[in-house]
């Protein structure tokens, strides 16, 4: 099995590819934080892992992950009490793949 490889933006640039333990790291450091770390389709639909992770190194912002619903991928994972609303959010990448494409190459 191949090592997967995250991106994260640090003083609005790109850093990567970071492994899943570098991005823990750096939220858990300060490095990073809630208004850094956007979940799209390869983290936030396939890796409950990740997600809580993530969601328990951010307890301190008032993250409180209902490992329940993060394993049957949300909507909503957080607590009813959390701070901070938790979503798992599906993506299409290939459709908007398309529609950039299609506007470059003027085509819609």
């Amino acid at each position: 099995m191949t090592q997967q490889q995250w991106y994260m933006a640090i003083g609005g640039h790109q850093v990567g590819p970071v492994s899943q333990d570098d991005v823990v790291t750096n939220l858990r450091n300060g490095t990073i934080d809630g208004n850094t770390l956007v979940f799209t389709a390869g983290i936030g639909e396939n890796s409950p892992e990740i997600r809580q992770r993530i969601c328990e190194a951010s307890a301190w912002l008032g993250v409180a992950l209902d490992t329940q619903l993060n394993a049957g991928k949300g909507p909503r994972i957080s607590t009813p009490q959390s701070k901070v609303s938790v979503w798992v959010i599906p993506t299409n990448e290939e459709l908007m793949i398309h529609r950039h494409t299609a506007t470059l190459l003027q085509l819609h």
